[in-house]
């Protein structure tokens, strides 16, 4: 492959060419490799098709169009996000039987509002149960948890990274002990890690929302798993009116348990009334000289 400096052509290795298409973003320029040539067409179609965000029926029906005339596709995509601004829901079959294709999937984000749907949203979970993808990181945001989810889960022991917040209205059935065994990565509410997750695993980084009541809330969940966390990401409602409000020290984390590894510490101090809420956010970092 060559191309013209100064009149004179320049011959680059193909090594090198492959090096510069990998380091290309743009959808658009790796289509533009993908129909320049036979020799980089594979390699630009991999990088193309590895990372497929959608936000709306019209985005999923193009690609699901480009899955069914190119079935090798499928097997190219590593990591699937959709995000639904209340425009996926027409398309729910179609996202259920463009996911029974990706057999290679390893990531998966699905914000989806369909849980209001309780029926269309079952789908969903029963299609996840029927795929053959092994994934590393799950994350529906806010889904309305059963009976399915929960065999998912069960069924998915090489998810380091779980993000999931169950709706009013869920059923919370709790995972067995030896369930997603790698377990690192966990942003949840209060009732999904007490009620589901249960058990350490072996959970290091934890973001916790819906807290009760700080020390007693808190308490209950870093009895679980307080011993191995190296960061913890939690909110809490402060006492008083919008005039008068109360909020203690983050530091009160360290008197409900003992955390030996902690290194990193974020509290979200969350204070609302009438028309108004106030948000603070409080980072610390622990210093490794205290442990």
């Amino acid at each position: 492959m060559s191309s013209m400096i100064q009149g004179k052509p320049l011959r680059l290795p193909l090594e090198v060419l492959l090096l510069i298409i990998r380091a290309i973003d743009s959808k658009s320029a790796l289509l533009a490799w993908c129909c320049l040539c036979h020799t980089f067409h594979d390699e630009a179609e991999r990088l193309l098709y590895r990372e497929i965000s959608v936000s709306s029926s019209t985005e999923i029906r193009k690609i699901h169009r480009a899955l069914e005339r190119g079935p090798q596709r499928c097997a190219l995509v590593r990591t699937l996000r959709v995000r639904d601004y209340g425009r996926v829901l027409p398309v729910i079959p179609i996202l259920n039987e463009m996911l029974l294709k990706l057999t290679n999937l390893a990531h998966l984000a699905t914000g989806l509002t369909a849980y209001q749907n309780a029926k269309l949203f079952h789908t969903v979970l029963v299609t996840l149960n029927k795929c053959s993808f092994a994934l590393e990181s799950f994350e529906p945001r806010y889904i309305k948890s059963d009976v399915e989810l929960h065999s998912f889960l069960i069924r998915q022991s090489g998810i380091t990274t779980l993000d999931v917040h169950a709706v009013a209205g869920s059923l919370l059935v709790p995972l067995p002990q030896d369930a997603l065994p790698r377990l690192k990565y966990v942003a949840t509410g209060y009732h999904f890690f007490l009620k589901v997750i249960r058990a350490p695993r072996q959970i290091t980084h934890l973001c916790i929302g819906s807290l009760p009541e700080m020390e007693g809330g808190l308490r209950a969940v870093l009895s679980v798993v307080g011993h191995q966390l190296v960061s913890l990401a939690c909110d809490r409602p402060a006492n008083g009116s919008d005039d008068n409000y109360l909020i203690s020290p983050p530091t009160v984390a360290f008197k409900v348990a003992a955390l030996p590894c902690l290194r990193f510490l974020e509290v979200e101090d969350l204070v609302s009334g009438g028309v108004s809420v106030f948000l603070r956010r409080i980072a610390c970092s622990v210093l490794n000289a205290t442990r």
